[in-house]
C-alpha cells in the first residue's frame, strides 16, 4: 500500500504511471492526501513569466521551499498545469487495476484563522554579524558567527491567506495550496472531509491539545483500510467476510461481567458452531490488572503487586471490541473449548494462563495490555 502527502502523492502516482509492469505484483493500491494530480494554481502563477510581482513572489517561494521545507524549486516547476497536462497524456495511470482513493480537504479562511498562531513553523536563519565595536573582541565575534535565529512562521494563517486569494481569484475552494479539483484522480473513490483542514494538518496534527480529536495518523490508518476494501470488492470478495478477528489480536470486551477489561484472542469460530450458530471467538483476558509498583516497595510487595487474575470466555463477534494491536503470547496449548467444559479443567487453565500473562509482564513488554482502561 502507498500513501503520499502533497507532492508524494504526485511522485507516487508517476511511479505507478512509468513502471506498472514492474510494480503490478509489488503496490496494492494508493492513497492521495491533499496532492495536486491535476496542478497547483500557485505553481503555475509564480513561475508564469509577466506575472505581477513575479520577481519577488519568486524569490518568496525560493526562501519558503528552500530553507523552510528544504525543498527543491524544480518540485514546484513539475507542479504547473502545463508540465502536469504533458506527462498525464504520455503516462497513463493505470486506474482500472489498482484501488485509488483522492483525499481533499478546503481551509478555513476566516478572519480569526488568519491571526491565529495556533500552527507554527520554525526555520533557522544565519546570525547578522554585527560591528566589531559592539564585541569584546575577534574571538567573541567568531564565535556569534555561527549561530542561528529562529524565525517563528504561523503556517495556518499563510493557508488560510493562500486559500483566500485562490478563492478570489480562481472561484477554487483549496487547502491553501491545492484545489479540490486538482486534487481528485479521475477514476479514484474521493473522500471530501467536511472539516475545514489546511494543506499543513499532516504535518502539525501530532501538536494538537485536544487529544480526543483526530490526528493525520488515523486518518492515514483509515485511508488505507479503505484501500484494502477497494481492492476485495475489485477481486468480487464481499468485504462483511474480511477476516480481521484473528488469534493473538487484542480486543476489548463490552457485555457482561468483563466489561472494559482487554483480552487476546486464542480462537476464533466465524462460521459459529452447532451449540453457537453464530460467530464467536474464545478469548483469555485480564479480570485483575498489576498494581503500580514504586521504588521503595520490597520484593515480596513487588511481587505481590505483580498479580494478576485471568479470565476465560466465549464471546460473541457483537460483544467485542477489536484493536489494532496483538498480544505474542502463545496460549493455544493451554486455552480450549474443552478446558471451558468443567470446573477443574477451567480453573488449571485459568492459572496458567495467569502464569504466562505474569511473565510476559515481568518482561516489560505490552505494558498497555496490563493497564486498566479508565471510564
Amino acid at each position: 500500500m502507498l500513501l503520499g502527502h502533497s507532492k508524494g502523492g504526485v511522485d507516487a502516482a508517476a511511479a505507478l504511471s512509468m513502471y506498472w509492469s514492474d510494480l503490478k505484483d509489488k503496490v496494492a493500491g494508493l492513497a492521495l492526501v491533499q496532492s495536486p494530480y491535476g496542478g497547483s494554481p500557485i505553481a503555475s502563477d509564480i513561475l508564469r513569466e509577466g506575472q505581477v510581482a513575479y520577481k519577488e513572489a519568486r524569490r518568496i517561494m525560493e526562501f519558503i521551499i528552500c530553507k523552510i521545507i528544504k525543498g527543491d524549486m524544480r518540485s514546484l516547476e513539475d507542479l504547473t498545469y502545463e508540465k502536469r497536462r504533458e506527462f498525464i497524456s504520455k503516462h497513463r495511470l493505470p486506474v482500472e487495476q489498482v484501488p485509488l482513493v483522492s483525499f481533499h480537504t478546503e481551509a478555513r479562511v476566516a478572519p480569526g484563522v488568519v491571526a491565529t498562531m495556533s500552527q507554527i513553523a520554525h526555520a533557522e536563519l544565519p546570525w547578522l554579524p554585527l560591528p566589531r565595536f559592539l564585541y569584546g573582541g575577534d574571538e567573541f565575534a567568531s564565535g556569534k558567527s555561527g549561530r542561528e535565529v529562529p524565525v517563528v512562521i504561523p503556517v495556518a494563517a499563510a493557508m488560510a491567506v493562500c486559500a483566500l486569494h485562490l478563492k478570489l481569484r480562481y472561484g477554487e475552494a483549496s487547502d491553501g495550496l491545492v484545489t479540490r479539483r486538482d486534487a481528485e484522480v479521475p477514476g479514484s473513490v474521493v473522500v471530501r472531509l467536511e472539516r475545514k483542514l489546511d494543506h499543513a494538518w499532516m504535518v502539525y496534527s501530532s501538536q494538537k491539545k485536544n487529544q480526543l480529536e483526530a490526528d493525520a495518523s488515523d486518518m492515514c490508518e483509515a485511508l488505507l483500510t479503505m484501500l484494502v476494501e477497494i481492492g476485495r470488492r475489485k477481486q468480487g470478495e464481499d468485504p462483511k467476510m474480511v477476516k480481521f478477528l484473528k488469534p493473538n489480536k487484542a480486543v476489548i470486551v463490552l457485555q457482561g461481567r468483563f466489561a472494559g477489561r482487554k483480552a487476546v484472542i486464542v480462537r476464533a469460530f466465524d462460521d459459529g458452531t452447532r451449540e453457537r450458530p453464530y460467530g464467536h471467538c474464545l478469548v483469555a483476558g485480564v479480570a485483575k490488572y498489576p498494581k503500580k509498583v514504586i521504588r521503595k516497595d520490597s520484593a515480596k510487595k513487588t511481587a505481590k503487586k505483580s498479580r494478576v487474575k485471568a479470565f476465560l470466555k466465549l464471546v460473541n463477534y457483537s460483544h467485542i471490541m477489536p484493536t489494532r494491536y496483538t498480544l505474542d503470547v502463545d496460549l493455544k496449548d493451554v486455552v480450549t473449548v474443552d478446558a471451558l467444559q468443567s470446573r477443574d479443567k477451567k480453573v488449571s487453565a485459568c492459572k496458567e494462563t495467569k502464569a504466562r500473562l505474569e511473565e510476559r509482564f515481568k518482561t516489560g513488554k505490552n505494558r498497555w495490555f496490563f493497564t486498566k482502561l479508565r471510564f
